[in-house]
Parts: structure tokens; C-alpha cells; sequence
């Protein structure tokens, strides 16, 4: 894990081939962030179009490591970008309350 600024973040790197002859850089990382109101930390996400600089970031989505590492290494595998990110996230959020009930 890499320190950012006063949050910690593990990164990893894709390339997605878009058309032919054609690719996009995406950089994903798992961010690690304080938490004021508890004694967990906030862990989120943040993708980025190395290329453009266009991003998602979202840093306080829970404080269960497992359930956001699960969600980081989707994303990475399925090749989401910045884009589609936020559905991703909201999509994964229902999800998630819908399982609690």
C-alpha cells in the first residue's frame, strides 16, 4: 500500500483495448481514509483515465475491508472505467442493503 496524502492506497493498473489499435490506461485504487466518527476506517475507490485525468473517487463507502476488497478487485477484472464507475459503486451499494435486509 502506497501513503496518499493522509489516506493509504493499494493501486493497480489496466489496459482496456477499446477499439482496434486503440486503448485506455485505467488506474484503480483502494483507499484507506480516516474515519471521525469511529474507531474503523473508511475504505473507498477511486478509477482514473491515465490519459485524460477523468475520474471516479469515492472515499468513505464502508469500513469492511473484505466487502470493499471484493469490489476493488472486480472493477479491476471487469474493466471499469471512469465512466461506469459510479454504477458500479451504486449498483454494488443496493446490493449490499438489499443483502441486509
Amino acid at each position: 500500500m502506497k501513503e496518499h496524502g493522509s489516506a493509504v492506497s493499494l493501486k493497480e493498473e489496466s489496459r482496456i483495448f477499446v477499439a482496434e489499435g486503440q486503448e485506455l490506461k485505467v488506474e484503480y485504487r483502494l483507499l484507506l481514509g480516516p474515519n471521525p466518527s469511529q474507531e474503523l476506517p473508511f475504505y473507498g475507490v477511486e478509477v482514473r483515465n491515465a490519459d485524460t485525468g477523468e475520474r471516479f473517487y469515492c472515499d468513505d463507502l464502508t469500513v469492511d475491508f473484505a466487502s470493499v476488497l471484493a469490489l476493488f478487485e472486480g472493477m479491476c477484472r471487469g474493466a471499469v472505467t471512469p465512466v461506469t464507475a459510479g454504477d458500479v459503486v451504486s449498483d454494488w451499494l443496493s446490493e449490499r442493503d438489499t443483502v441486509k435486509r
